[in-house]
């Protein structure tokens, strides 16, 4: 097996922004001042499924002594431990799984030392037949860069792919509207929340400048008008005579339509990105399947092409097709009850698995005892045997 690891007019309408804001506007100001919504749930999503396979861990399953076991050594460590001086393994793989989502690919990359390290950037080959290359890589270290002259070729990297259409059109789209739809929204807001007012002139009234005395047409006096309504620190206003002035009442807008708008984006994530939405807005019971359907839709696709990325680079075919791989163990994702599964598992140990595959299953720590790795079936489970039946 080769490890790359263990290598080195008369009527007008004028707006006063009203100085009582009911508490949606606040909210609304508040959110589209720091908030971008479109991120906020595709974060969400993405962070649900880097965290859930970040705290998984990396099998080396190695022959040894003319047996498949798990190997524990800088394959395992640089996978779940420390793939680098600066990371840990879980803050490393999440930042992974963010890349594979948000750019569709990402580039791991191992120096000399074995260390694994995320690529920030690159550039791609086109090789079609031949092994493809990568060029220009820059990886990101504590906020500082280290660009790459190396060219490196697929057997030298760890290249995933993830060709998800509905996460990459979702994300397109979002970057393309939630601008304007946010924008849109608040005007709608802001504009039921103005308090609005009718300035009705006498045809035959000449309008002047109560400071200049100089006669100005309607426009200037309506901009007059405008100006002081939008200092703050105004309590009287001149009104000439003859100038009917009166406010229309205005009732505040409730915000339901912003809730309803939220929970349109939050399905619509959950759908692109294949989460049950009681597990996405964490709504989950004892008896629900959505937490399986997750792992099933969302996480295991992931995990899929991570371990065939590390396959493809870390283990040769002839070893692999042997039995040999990297693979990720998949029941850290669920926590179990021992006491709720305990006669599960006894079911399990009386056709034969053993006790260290049982722990296994549920996560616990194997035992280094001959005796553990024995397989035992009860009396009442007996070789097959063909045997005739009925008339000779």
């Amino acid at each position: 097996m080769w490890w790359p690891f263990n290598k080195k007019e008369p009527v007008m309408e004028i707006s006063k922004e009203s100085h009582e804001k009911d508490p949606v506007t606040l909210l609304l100001q508040e959110l589209a001042g720091k908030l971008n919504i479109m991120e906020l749930y595709i974060d969400d999503a993405i962070d649900m499924i880097a965290k859930t396979i970040a705290k998984s861990e990396f099998r080396v399953i190695k022959s040894m002594n003319g047996k498949l076991d798990y190997e524990k050594k800088v394959a395992y460590y640089r996978l779940n431990i420390r793939p680098n001086a600066n990371e840990t393994g879980f803050v490393f793989w999440r930042k992974v799984i963010r890349k594979l989502f948000m750019e569709d690919e990402a580039l791991i990359v191992i120096l000399n030392d074995s260390s694994m390290y995320l690529a920030d950037s690159f550039s791609k080959g086109n090789e079609v037949i031949m092994e493809k290359t990568f060029r220009n890589v820059c990886i990101e270290t504590n906020g500082d860069y280290l660009h790459l002259n190396k060219t490196f070729k697929t057997k030298e990297v760890i290249y995933l792919e993830n060709r998800n259409e509905k996460v990459r059109k979702l994300i397109q789209k979002f970057n393309e509207m939630m601008g304007e739809m946010f924008s849109v929204a608040m005007k709608s807001y802001r504009n039921s929340n103005l308090s609005k007012y009718k300035m009705q002139f006498p045809g035959s009234t000449a309008i002047k400048d109560h400071k200049t005395g100089k006669v100005i047409d309607t426009n200037e006096y309506l901009e007059s008008i405008k100006q002081k309504f939008n200092s703050d620190d105004v309590e009287i206003l001149m009104q000439s005579a003859g100038m009917q002035f009166d406010e229309f009442k205005n009732s505040l807008k409730s915000g339901d339509d912003f809730t309803k708008f939220v929970d349109i984006m939050m399905n619509v994530t959950a759908f692109a990105f294949d989460i049950p939405v009681d597990v996405f807005i964490g709504k989950t019971t004892e008896k629900s399947n959505a937490m399986n359907d997750f792992i099933t839709f969302a996480i295991e696709p992931v995990m899929e092409i991570i371990e065939d990325g590390l396959n493809a680079t870390g283990v040769e075919i002839t070893d692999y097709l042997n039995g040999e791989r990297i693979e990720i163990n998949r029941t850290r994702i669920k926590h179990y009850d021992v006491l709720d599964v305990a006669n599960g598992l006894d079911k399990l140990y009386a056709i034969g698995f053993s006790y260290n595959s049982l722990m296994d299953l549920i996560g616990m720590n194997r035992v280094d005892e001959p005796w553990a790795d024995e397989h035992h079936i009860t009396k009442n489970y007996t070789e097959y045997t063909n045997t005739k039946g009925g008339d000779s």
